[in-house]
């Protein structure tokens, strides 16, 4: 082995520790976020009746704990190239199916938010699914370009990536692009809302604390686009990890602590929505309850 070809292979190394202990602090935070979160998942989703919410939830909340599984397993000794890349391809998916869940909840709460109106309905099904399944088509294609290589040894990393498709970032400009047009409609409302009066507890947290959530996501999004364009190889999942467990744990917050304020409320009259018609009032809160 020449000298450079040490120094690539230091280098590789270094990285791939980085990489790990990454790996590590986003099991960290996915388990310590789980277990702040889980009294109120325990009595707000557990004992809730069975509802599309519900289903979409457990898939959102429980899939990164199995991807994380799959980045843990990356990092252990002994794997073999073929296993490596099955086990990133595994992961790929896992991440794809939970932050999926993740905007179906969000998608559905913005049609809620919208009074559950027909036309809303069909825009956001038209671009949520135009979304989901151009992902689901294109990722095949990417997963074909990733190439791992083993290095013998004992007590040490075992896969380090050595190829793959820059293109991948196609998947942080979709759901950056996504989460841009459900912010811009949450906008819209919360325009009208506050215009008209509106100033509930409920209010703040649907609109304010929402537009806040889209933004985080949003820069999270263009950050793993930037990194994965900028840096090694040995990095593209590095920046993949913790953006989709921040994606997922916010999103159960948001339909934890929309439960929690909803039923705080007296009643639906506490709500002040734009139009301040009754049977609006109660379709909203209603339509919040099941989120």
């Amino acid at each position: 082995m020449d000298q450079q070809q040490l120094s690539e292979l230091i280098f590789a190394i270094g990285h791939g520790r980085d990489a790990s202990y990454a790996d590590v602090a986003s099991l960290v935070l996915l388990t310590f976020d789980y277990l702040l979160t889980l009294s109120l998942e325990i009595k707000y989703v557990w004992f809730s009746r069975w509802s599309i919410i519900k289903v979409l939830y457990f898939v959102m909340r429980y899939v990164p704990f199995f991807t994380m599984a799959c980045v843990v397993l990356l990092d252990i000794p002994g794997r073999s190239p073929e296993a490596c890349k099955k086990l990133m391809e595994t992961c790929c998916y896992g991440v794809l199916i939970a932050v999926f869940a993740a905007e179906a909840i969000l998608t559905l709460r913005i049609w809620a938010i919208y009074l559950r109106n027909c036309k809303m309905a069909v825009l956001l099904l038209v671009v949520y699914f135009g979304m989901t399944i151009s992902l689901f088509v294109v990722l095949p294609q990417l997963l074909t370009s990733v190439k791992f290589v083993g290095l013998p040894f004992v007590n040490g990393p075992t896969c380090f990536l050595v190829a793959a498709d820059k293109r991948f970032v196609i998947f942080w400009f979709m759901l950056a692009a996504y989460d841009a047009f459900q912010c811009a409609l949450l906008a819209s409302k919360a325009f009208g809302a506050f215009k008209h009066g509106g100033s509930s507890r409920l209010i703040s947290l649907v609109y304010r604390e929402g537009i806040l959530y889209y933004l985080c996501i949003m820069a999270m999004s263009v950050v793993c686009m930037i990194l994965a364009l900028t840096s090694p190889l040995v990095y593209l999942h590095l920046t993949t990890e913790p953006t989709h467990i921040i994606h997922t744990s916010l999103t159960a917050r948001v339909v934890l602590h929309t439960r929690q304020v909803t039923e705080q409320c007296e009643d639906a009259s506490d709500i002040t929505i734009e139009n301040h018609l009754p049977t609006s009032k109660i379709i909203f809160a209603h339509g919040l309850k099941e989120m």
